[in-house]
């Protein structure tokens, strides 16, 4: 079973992981991007030799020039594309260390409410939880609208009765009752399952 020191090492592990990464894929791409400006300026450069060119109706020079300036503009789309490329590998790195993060937390907090539970000091805490991200999409509530917002764990739009998690940073802000087990609207602050688990894992943490 993993311990919060090991969670917490492989959390840093990805993190800097990633910074590194993205460090590097944006030094490659500001370092693309100054080539790019200078083959800007040597296309200018090359225009204006063309315009003087044709000013001396010297049809070799004014062809040779034009083959330099189409060799320009490829070396311009070429380090583009090289700069889009590098774009997308940095959105790729995200996606695939924030799915990784959560899919740790996830594991670790399951860990603990399992090793908790065997003391009975957290049954109340895994009873209130649990079942707390149904697998409740239904394709009938997703809108034709691509643009409407979409809340809680089942990424639906709203509708019915919703419930608002009050930690200021929650991912999903608005819940739906069916999702969250709730048939009324809770008295006071009330916090979505993930936010809960995520307050466990950090206070189990000792941060």
């Amino acid at each position: 079973m993993a311990s919060a020191g090991s969670y917490l090492d492989n959390f840093r592990a990805l993190t800097e992981g990633l910074t590194t990464a993205l460090t590097k894929n944006l030094t490659l791409m500001r370092e693309d991007d100054l080539r790019c400006q200078l083959s800007f300026t040597d296309l200018h450069g090359k225009e204006a030799e063309y315009l003087e060119a044709e000013g001396m109706d010297d049809g070799e020079l004014q062809e040779k020039i034009l083959e330099e300036i189409a060799a320009k503009q490829q070396q311009i789309l070429s380090l583009s594309d090289a700069k889009i490329q590098l774009a997308i590998q940095n959105i790729d790195l995200v996606q695939g260390s924030l799915s990784k993060l959560d899919e740790d937390l996830k594991n670790f907090v399951a860990q603990l409410i399992s090793t908790e539970e065997q003391d009975g000091s957290w049954s109340g805490m895994a009873d209130d939880t649990a079942g707390a991200l149904p697998s409740c999409l239904d394709a009938s509530d997703i809108s034709g609208d691509p643009d409407e917002p979409v809340y809680c764990t089942c990424r639906r739009v709203s509708f019915g009765d919703m419930v608002q998690c009050d930690a200021p940073t929650c991912p999903y802000e608005w819940f739906h009752f069916e999702c969250v087990q709730l048939s009324q609207a809770p008295k006071g602050k009330w916090f979505c399952p993930h936010c809960r688990y995520h307050r466990m894992a950090v206070d189990k943490a000792g941060f």
